[in-house]
């Protein structure tokens, strides 16, 4: 199943959004070079960020960051309105049998069970909101539903799933988010949420063709009405002008101390590994451009 995300509703005051994120899931592995625990749970937490990212409003974004006492320490994901989604996990390493049976990945004994989730909508310039809610019991769908309740009273049911089949851990990665609008089903919602809960997704995933026919299948006799569809991919903002840009911000002395002790900067992203090398010559540019505005700086003084 190729990636993208569908948005709809459903009778009963339903907002319903499903996402298939397999491939920019295994993108962000391969970047980071994650270990299967790492990378499963990666995956949920890119899968979250695409769908409260689908939930902004035109060129907004959001952030997700968890910080946790278990062995994958936390992550952060990073996704716009558009279906681009970037993230990091703390620890690339931790690599232990988290599967179920029937091939389910879950993110409790990663994340431990002390901890917060805190999320960011930035939603225009100014219009920045932050949230932030206990970790509980270590499930990272769980946590999103907590935080939607607290920060925004809103009655959600959101599933995460990763399944491993045979040799690869990410096999499929989806998810789904149900949401009542005001006046909204809440015993419809709820029903359903306890569908999700019971693994009802994980069953789909193994015979659905697409986010939509995702949503179909665990809203049963509840028609769903499409209203938009999102190529989704792992997508990072970072650049080497950016690099340049930042190295800029720094003081003389930092830029000096590059150009004498290794003669060049290499910087990694933390979100997509890229790396970028800025070499001497463009470092002296950088410092003669920073003396010269502290010497105007000056004469304004």
């Amino acid at each position: 199943m190729r990636d993208h995300l569908v948005k709809g509703v459903a009778p009963g005051g339903l907002s319903c959004l499903g996402v298939i994120s397999t491939a920019a899931a295994r993108t962000a592995r391969d970047r980071h070079q994650l270990a299967p625990t790492s990378a499963g749970l990666l995956a949920e937490g890119l899968t979250a960020g695409l769908l409260l990212g689908a939930l902004q409003p035109t060129d907004g974004r959001v952030n997700i960051q968890v910080e946790c006492d278990g062995p994958a320490r936390g992550l952060l994901v990073d996704a716009d309105t558009h279906g681009n989604v970037r993230g990091l996990v703390r620890s690339r390493v931790v690599n232990f049998p988290l599967y179920n049976p029937d091939g389910r990945f879950s993110t409790r004994p990663a994340l431990g069970g002390a901890g917060y989730i805190s999320v960011l909508r930035e939603q225009g310039p100014g219009k920045i909101f932050r949230g932030v809610v206990d970790l509980g019991d270590g499930a990272l769908d769980q946590g999103v539903e907590r935080y939607f309740r607290a920060s925004e009273q809103t009655y959600s049911a959101l599933a995460l799933e990763v399944l491993a089949w045979e040799d690869e851990p990410l096999t499929a990665v989806a998810g789904i988010l149900l949401q009542a609008l005001p006046g909204g089903d809440l015993e419809l919602l709820d029903r359903l949420q306890q569908k999700l809960r019971d693994g009802y997704l994980a069953s789909a995933m193994r015979v659905a063709k697409g986010a939509q026919e995702l949503i179909t299948d665990v809203l049963g006799d509840v028609p769903f009405e499409l209203r938009a569809t999102e190529e989704v991919r792992f997508a990072c903002r970072c650049s080497r002008e950016g690099v340049v840009r930042a190295i800029s911000t720094l003081g003389p002395a930092e830029v000096a101390d590059m150009i004498i002790r290794d003669h060049r900067a290499d910087v990694t992203c933390d979100f997509c590994s890229e790396s970028y090398a800025v070499e001497e010559p463009e470092l002296r540019a950088i410092l003669d451009a920073i003396d010269r505005a502290d010497l105007e700086r000056g004469g304004d003084a």
